[in-house]
C-alpha cells in the first residue's frame, strides 16, 4: 500500500508519538521523504551526548547542515573528557570542547543548556557563550576559575529565565580585581532560582543584588547548610520583595541559628507557595520552621504549604503545638492546602500510632477542613 494515501497531518501525528523513540524516529526518517521533517523534528530537540566522537561528530553536522541546529531546543554537556588525564598532559592549558566555535552559531533556538561535571579552568566557553537564545541554564558539578569568570558567564544569557546551579565552585582566593558585570533591572528576564551547593551563597546573592538579576525572580529554591547561607536567603528574599511567589528552602542545619530574626524571610505579601524540606536528627528540637512559618504566613497570603521531612530521630522534634497555632491562626485563612511528607529513615524512633495519625492528631483543625495531604 502506498503510504501517500494518508494525509500528512495523520502521519505527523503518528510519527508525533514517537517522539521518545530515536531508534524508531531513525528508521521512519529513512522509509519515506514526507516523513523526515517530522522525524528530525523530535530527533534533534533534544541532544544529549554519550561521547567525545558524538560530540564532534554534532560539531560537524551543524556545518554541514545549520539547519538542522534550528531544531535543537536542549541540549547536554556530561563529563565527556578525563579531566585529570588533561592536567596531566597540559598543566595549566586552556582546550576547547570538540565543536568548533561556528557551529554554535546554528543552535539559534536553543533554549536549554545542561552542563555537567565540567570544569572551566580547562575547557574554554566562548562557544557556550554565544548562545544568546538560551531561557534555561542548568550547570551540575561545575568549577570556574574565579567568582568573576561565573559571573560573566551567566550574564552572557540575556534571555536567561530559568538558572539552575548545584554544586558550582570557584576559586576564592584568586579572585581578580576587575569589577563583576551587572545588568539594568528593568530588562532582567530572571524568573526562576535554585541553588545546592555552590562556593559561596553569600557572594553570590551579593553579585545578584549588585547585578540586577533578582528583581523579576518569581521562585525561589535554595539550600542553606550554615547560619550565613540563612543569612543569604534573607537578603535575598528581602531584596526580591513583592515578585517572590514560591520558596522552597532545604535545610540542613544542625544547630540553632544564633540570631532568631535570621528566620524572618522578609515575605511581604508576595509569598503563595512554601516548601521546607529539613531532617529530623535525634532528639534535637527544631524551632526554625515554626518561625519562618510564623514570618510568612504574618506578612504573606499564603496558599500551599508543604513539608518534606527525612525522619532520622523523634518526630516529637517538631514543634506541632506551635505549628498547629500558626496554621489556625487568622493570617493562615489563605490556606488551602498542608502537604506532608515522611521519609522515614533506620535510625528514626516511630511514634506508637501511624505517622500519619500522630500527624492528624496533633493538626486536627486542619485535618477536619481537609487541608492535609500525606504523600
Amino acid at each position: 500500500m502506498s503510504f501517500s494515501v494518508f494525509p500528512q497531518e495523520i502521519t505527523d501525528y503518528v510519527l508525533d508519538f514517537l517522539h521518545d523513540n530515536p531508534k524508531a524516529l531513525r528508521a521512519c526518517a529513512k522509509t519515506c521523504r514526507s516523513w523526515l521533517p517530522t522525524s528530525y523534528l523530535h530527533l534533534f530537540a533534544n541532544i544529549t551526548f554519550q561521547s567525545p566522537a558524538s560530540c564532534s561528530a554534532f560539531g560537524t553536522l551543524l556545518q554541514d547542515a545549520p539547519y538542522l541546529g534550528q531544531l535543537v531546543h536542549d541540549i547536554t554537556f556530561p563529563m565527556l573528557f578525563d579531566t585529570k588525564h588533561h592536567d596531566q598532559q597540559l598543566g595549566s592549558a586552556v582546550v576547547d570542547v570538540p565543536i568548533p566555535t561556528t557551529a554554535y552559531a546554528a543552535l539559534s533556538a536553543l533554549k536549554r543548556l545542561n552542563l555537567m561535571m565540567w570544569n572551566f579552568d580547562i575547557y574554554r566557553y566562548e562557544g557556550f557563550a554565544s548562545l544568546h537564545s538560551v531561557t534555561h541554564l542548568n550547570l551540575h558539578f561545575c568549577r570556574f576559575p574565579s567568582f568573576h569568570s561565573f559571573a560573566v558567564f551567566i550574564m552572557s544569557f540575556p534571555n536567561l529565565e530559568d538558572l539552575n546551579i548545584r554544586d558550582v565552585t570557584w576559586e576564592i582566593d584568586s579572585e581578580p580585581a576587575m569589577p563583576l558585570p551587572s545588568l539594568d533591572p528593568s530588562i532582567s528576564r530572571l524568573r526562576k532560582l535554585a541553588t545546592g551547593i555552590v562556593t559561596s551563597l553569600p557572594q553570590f546573592v551579593a553579585w545578584l543584588r549588585a547585578s540586577g538579576l533578582q528583581c523579576q525572580i518569581s521562585c525561589v529554591s535554595v539550600r542553606c547548610s550554615s547560619e550565613d547561607e540563612a543569612t543569604a536567603l534573607r537578603v535575598l528574599s528581602s531584596s526580591i520583595g513583592d515578585a517572590l511567589q514560591n520558596l522552597e528552602v532545604d535545610w540542613l542545619l544542625r544547630k540553632p541559628i544564633s540570631s532568631p530574626e535570621n528566620y524572618d524571610v522578609n515575605a511581604r505579601q508576595s509569598i503563595k507557595s512554601l516548601t521546607l524540606r529539613f531532617p529530623i536528627y535525634n532528639y534535637q528540637p527544631l524551632s526554625w520552621p515554626t518561625a519562618l512559618l510564623s514570618s510568612v504566613v504574618t506578612s504573606s497570603e499564603l496558599e500551599l504549604l508543604n513539608l518534606e521531612i527525612r525522619l532520622l530521630g523523634d518526630l516529637d522534634c517538631v514543634e506541632w503545638r506551635a505549628l498547629r497555632r500558626i496554621l489556625n491562626s487568622s493570617s493562615a485563612r489563605s490556606l488551602k492546602q498542608v502537604g506532608m511528607k515522611v521519609l522515614v529513615w533506620p535510625t528514626a524512633r516511630l511514634p506508637c500510632q501511624d505517622i500519619e495519625s500522630f500527624i492528624r492528631n496533633y493538626l486536627p483543625e486542619i485535618s477536619a477542613r481537609g487541608l492535609l495531604r500525606f504523600e
